[in-house]
C-alpha cells in the first residue's frame, strides 16, 4: 500500500486528529537526479520536491511526503513534522473546513485512487500529483477557498529558488505529466 507510516510517529492511530489548515511545502532548488542512471544529475535541470502538511497545532504537522519508488511508482510516506520555515523554499497556507480530520483526507485519497500514481521514466511528474490533488480536495469541500487553491496551483506549476523567487528562466521546466492509474489492471 502506497501510504507508508513511519514506525516511530505512531500516526496509524491518528485518525480523528483535526486538521487547521493545509500547507504546500517546497524544499530547496535541487539538480534532478536521473534515477535510470545510476543516481546519476541531469545537467541544467533542477526541481523543488513538494509535500503536504496537514497542520495540526502552530508547531506541529502531519507530513504527506510523496516519494517515487524504483518502479516510477508513488509512496506517500506519513510522518509527524514540525512547522518550520527555515527547510522550506516556498510555503503556501491554504484554509480548510472547520473539523476536518487526518482520516477524511488520507480516506478520500485512497477512495479516489490517488495512491495509484506513477511518474515517468525519469521519476518526474510530483506536480501534476499535487495540483490533482488540490483539486480533488476542493471539488469535495474540503479547501474552502477557491483563489487560495488557483494560486496554489499556479505556485506548483513554477520551481522556486527562494521565497518569493522564482528560479532563473534556464531553471524553469514543463511540468511532467505522470498517470493515473487502475490497480485492477496491473
Amino acid at each position: 500500500m502506497p501510504l507508508q507510516y513511519e514506525a516511530s510517529s505512531g500516526l496509524s492511530n491518528s485518525t480523528e486528529t483535526v486538521i487547521l489548515h493545509i500547507d504546500l511545502v517546497a524544499d530547496k532548488l535541487e539538480p534532478l537526479i536521473d534515477r535510470l542512471k545510476n543516481g546519476s544529475i541531469v545537467p541544467g535541470q533542477k526541481r523543488n520536491h513538494w509535500c503536504i502538511d496537514l497542520a495540526t497545532s502552530q508547531e506541529e504537522s502531519i507530513q504527506l511526503d510523496p516519494n517515487s519508488k524504483d518502479d516510477c511508482s508513488l509512496d506517500i510516506l506519513v510522518s509527524k513534522h514540525h512547522q518550520t520555515q527555515e527547510n522550506n523554499i516556498k510555503h503556501i497556507q491554504l484554509s480548510v473546513k472547520d473539523g476536518l480530520k487526518f482520516s477524511q483526507v488520507t480516506e478520500l485519497l485512497l477512495n479516489n485512487k490517488h495512491d495509484y500514481y506513477r511518474f515517468d521514466q525519469n521519476h518526474q511528474g510530483l506536480r501534476q500529483w499535487v495540483i490533482t490533488t488540490l483539486a480533488l480536495l476542493f471539488s469535495v469541500g474540503y479547501l474552502t477557498n477557491e483563489a487560495e487553491v488557483k494560486d496554489a496551483k499556479a505556485t506548483v506549476k513554477t520551481v522556486w529558488k527562494g521565497q518569493n523567487e522564482p528560479a532563473e528562466e534556464e531553471n524553469q521546466s514543463e511540468m511532467v505529466l505522470g498517470t493515473f492509474f487502475d490497480p485492477n489492471e496491473l
